[in-house]
């Protein structure tokens, strides 16, 4: 596997690598159009792919494991997903999974390395799971409560989704380990007003809870494993979206916003970090993908 790292190989690639080469991609989805705008990290290519109509929200994952970044829209006036593969763009599909007004969230609940389909509905705090390894036995998990907002993230490390929570009402996250599930347990990090935007920063095998305050563009890292801070990185304005991704093949969580006023990417490489970068890429109205900030979720 060359250079990839051992973080990379244990479950957390990039979230947006859509020509697998482990780094990510800059890439805005145009909801006027439904175009994909993406600049593909191994050779700087352009690519265009018409994916998604108005109305629909953009998610990311990779459904039939080949490391790449598939095409992915939830709609939400029928709860039906439309996925295109990256392994064969010829062959997309469809699968009905949610109701208006839930919250679509892709990840590996069941750490079989592809993507899953679920949905986290806010009327009842409940998730509901459609497993890749085994998509006709779906189930589902109550956890969270009305103004919560859903995570996807692996906090312990062990290459699985776990079900978690912020309450932006009082800055706390709420975890049930994929490895313990009768064990949950409550951190609290972050003010209401914040933006919950779990990534690996410190590049442990878990996430770290992290927080983006839009008030004064600061990042605040709380490292997973060890409960200390990790850092505090002022990086942003307001009105700036955090997209936070590892666009430096490191195996870490880059700081990384998306400005819509100007459509350009602001990055600090956790491999060069007195080194920001920049790109423009994206105009104003675009949406960042795999953020879907138009649910207040952020993943």
């Amino acid at each position: 596997m060359g250079a990839v790292s051992a973080l990379a190989q244990v479950g957390v690639p990039p979230r947006a690598d859509f020509d697998g080469d482990g780094k990510a991609d800059f890439v805005v989805w145009r909801p006027t159009t439904g175009m994909w705008w993406i600049t593909q990290s191994s050779n700087g290519a352009v690519v265009g792919e018409q994916w998604g109509m108005p109305g629909d929200i953009p998610l990311s994952g990779d459904f039939d494991g080949d490391r790449k970044t598939d095409y992915v829209i939830w709609r939400p006036s029928d709860g039906v997903w439309y996925i295109k593969p990256s392994s064969n763009l010829n062959a997309p599909y469809a699968q009905q999974w949610g109701l208006p007004g839930d919250i679509p969230l892709s990840g590996d609940f069941d750490g079989d390395g592809r993507a899953d389909i679920a949905v986290y509905r806010p009327s009842n705090g409940t998730w509901y799971i459609r497993p890749s390894n085994s998509p006709g036995t779906w189930y589902s998990r109550q956890w969270g409560t009305t103004g919560d907002i859903p995570i996807v993230a692996d906090f312990d490390g062990d290459g699985r989704i776990d079900f978690a929570v912020w309450r932006p009402s009082e800055g706390t996250w709420y975890i049930i380990p994929s490895t313990n599930q009768g064990a949950p347990y409550a951190q609290q990090w972050g003010l209401p007003g914040d933006i919950p935007v779990a990534g690996y920063f410190m590049g442990n095998r878990g996430a770290d809870f992290c927080v983006y305050r839009p008030s004064n563009g600061v990042w605040y890292v709380l490292a997973g494993d060890l409960r200390v801070v990790y850092a505090i990185q002022q990086w942003g304005l307001p009105g700036d979206v955090p997209a936070p991704d590892d666009f430096d093949f490191d195996g870490k969580s880059d700081f990384a916003i998306w400005r819509p006023s100007d459509g350009g990417w602001y990055y600090i490489p956790s491999s060069a970090p007195n080194s920001p970068q920049f790109k423009q890429w994206g105009t104003s109205g675009d949406e960042t993908v795999p953020t879907t900030a138009s649910q207040g979720t952020y993943f």
